[in-house]
């Protein structure tokens, strides 16, 4: 895997708890769910990496892990996003990249 992938998933996952509660949550007919607690622990880490200054790939990171996590968090009631397949972030990173 690409260095600067791996930096950037470092860099991007140490905002991230160890362990979150996800039991709360709507599942939606189309699939998709609203899960609160996901939601705004996300929107502090991107206001933290926003008030250090961080650049766009790190930003873009942290959204394929959120993309990974809220996958996960529909069909579960605690994740874990540092056990998360770093693979798996990644090619969602990649596929973020290439369509910006």
């Amino acid at each position: 895997m690409d260095r600067g992938i791996i930096d950037r998933y470092e860099i991007a996952i140490s905002f991230w708890p160890k362990e979150i509660p996800v039991a709360d949550k709507k599942l939606h007919t189309n699939g998709g769910a609203t899960i609160p607690v996901l939601i705004a622990i996300h929107d502090e880490i991107e206001k933290e990496m926003e008030s250090r200054g961080l650049d766009d790939a790190c930003m873009q990171m942290d959204w394929a892990i959120y993309t990974v996590v809220h996958q996960l968090a529909r069909s579960c009631d605690v994740v874990k996003p540092h056990e998360v397949d770093v693979k798996r972030i990644a090619e969602v990173y990649k596929d973020n990249d290439s369509e910006t």
